[in-house]
């Protein structure tokens, strides 16, 4: 179900990639900025006073037996994959039955580096939460990022889909090591791994 929050974070995300693109004149843009900053004025007075947190939980009362077919939903807020983060490049990932962790996005200017291409910066942010979606696929819990090495062999191109694979490849007592890829019509166009260490007590859940 749709809610209103949802339908906010949406426009905001559709104004962010407007503007990107935007070529208007001086009082188009003048009236646009009033308009926002009045609208911002006006919901600054009803923001959250507390804990920033990615994942939708009471971080008073964490459960982490979550549902991990629905891995978007359980970091509502993140900037990568997070419904509720009007920046986010709206990332869709399920969980197979082995395990691995597929799933596609398409990056708007927004997210430009070199030209029609990926910024290389939000590649790596997209490898360190596909990565970790793994983890939770395989654990409930992702880790924390002790190293991630990307391999970039050749552009990822804007305004596409793009596919996303991640799978755990090894572990070690509380260390699990997860490789990644992106493709583009089946070409790979980085890869990268990552060493994520599982905080003590938590110990791995059967599927």
């Amino acid at each position: 179900m749709t809610t209103p929050l949802d339908n906010l974070n949406d426009a905001l995300h559709e104004l962010i990639q407007t503007v990107r693109m935007l070529e208007a004149n001086d009082d188009s843009l003048e009236q646009a900025g009033a308009t926002l900053r009045a609208l911002n004025s006006s919901l600054s007075e009803q923001c959250f006073d507390g804990m920033t947190c990615a994942l939708g939980l009471d971080i008073g009362d964490v459960d982490f037996n979550l549902d991990t077919q629905d891995l978007v939903k359980l970091s509502p807020y993140s900037p990568i994959t997070g419904r509720l983060n009007p920046i986010s490049p709206r990332v869709k990932l399920q969980v197979n039955d082995d395990g691995s962790v597929t799933g596609t996005a398409t990056f708007p200017p927004a997210f430009c580096g070199p030209p029609d291409s990926v910024h290389g910066g939000m590649v790596a942010a997209i490898f360190d939460e596909l990565l970790s979606m793994a983890n939770i696929a395989n654990y409930g819990l992702g880790g924390m990022t002790a190293n991630l090495a990307i391999r970039y062999r050749k552009p990822t191109p804007l305004n596409d889909d793009i596919e996303l694979f991640a799978e755990v490849r090894g572990t070690d007592g509380r260390k699990a090591t997860v490789y990644g890829e992106l493709r583009h019509q089946g070409e790979v166009t980085a890869s990268a791994e990552a060493l994520f260490v599982i905080p003590a007590g938590f110990e791995k859940t059967d599927r």
